[in-house]
């Protein structure tokens, strides 16, 4: 499993890959309903969703016009959870 290192503490922790150490007010499984059925174009890390569209050539190009040139598009399907 993928280590972070805090730059605060200097300590590591485990991290699941794919999942944002970033404050969110929404629950995953609220993300994922979003989600359904779209594309999400991840940055090259895996840990932050970069872009969202319809298609995976506008989530490729949203992401490349946020900066990330480079990403990992997946799509979400309907009416399941990521990791069912």
């Amino acid at each position: 499993m993928p280590r972070v290192r805090s730059k605060a503490t200097g300590t590591a922790k485990a991290v699941q890959p794919g999942t944002a150490a970033k404050k969110s007010t929404s629950s995953p499984d609220t993300i994922r309903r979003a989600y359904a059925g779209k594309y999400i174009a991840w940055a090259p890390d895996g840990l932050k969703i970069v872009a969202v569209a319809s298609s995976f050539d506008a989530a490729e190009r949203k992401a490349a016009k946020a900066g990330y040139p480079m990403v990992a598009v997946a799509r979400i399907p309907k009416g399941r959870t990521i990791n069912e």
